[in-house]
């Protein structure tokens, strides 16, 4: 039951979240209206973001979400290499 409870609880938090993307995205789309700092050009983003910017909203949420992920290892579960491949994927 603690499970399918936790399960909930990351499905409530992800549909708030796709709200607040979706929100904050609009019909801009990849920040491109948002007040914050970008880098336009650099190698790097070619090959880790397909050429897109990179702005301070992005540099922010992605590891906010790689942490949430994470969440389970705080509350019971005990990490192993698997659990880790599981929340990688």
């Amino acid at each position: 039951m603690d499970l399918f409870i936790l399960l909930l609880w990351i499905l409530l938090l992800a549909l708030f979240f796709a709200k607040v993307e979706i929100n904050i995205e609009g019909g801009n789309g990849w920040g491109a209206g948002l007040p914050t700092w970008r880098i336009e050009k650099h190698w790097l983003l070619d090959i880790f973001w397909g050429g897109r910017a990179m702005t301070g909203y992005h540099a922010w949420v992605f590891p906010f979400i790689i942490l949430l992920f994470h969440t389970v290892f705080f509350v019971g579960c005990q990490w192993s290499l698997k659990l880790e491949a599981r929340i990688v994927a």
